[in-house]
């Protein structure tokens, strides 16, 4: 038996809007600028523009679940466009103060 995890980043969704207060129709036409406000904690935005897919989450799940995996176990697979590789603080700091604003702009807030 094997046992492994998938810690996902900030995925594609109306989530994040919804969360903000944003009402379920808002949050669905409000994604761009979540993604815009995302862009700014993203490291790898340059290589790969856009937030993380749903696609992208499940492309992870169907290797740890193939037999090209058979010798994973114990894992957690981080699938979260470079995040939490580490960047200096006030980077960081200034990225989620963007996020923030990029929510409430789309929330309508």
């Amino acid at each position: 038996m094997r046992v492994n995890s998938i810690s996902l980043g900030p995925t594609q969704t109306p989530i994040f809007a919804k969360a903000a207060g944003a009402s379920p129709e808002d949050a669905e036409r409000g994604i761009e600028n979540v993604e815009a406000a995302f862009a700014a904690l993203l490291p790898t935005v340059q290589a790969m523009p856009g937030m993380i897919q749903a696609e992208d989450i499940a492309a992870a799940a169907v290797f740890l679940a193939s037999d090209e995996a058979r010798f994973v176990n114990g894992h957690d697979l981080i699938v979260d466009g470079g995040i939490t590789a580490g960047r200096p603080a006030a980077t960081m700091k200034a990225a989620w103060q963007t996020l923030a604003e990029g929510l409430r702009f789309a929330s309508g807030t």
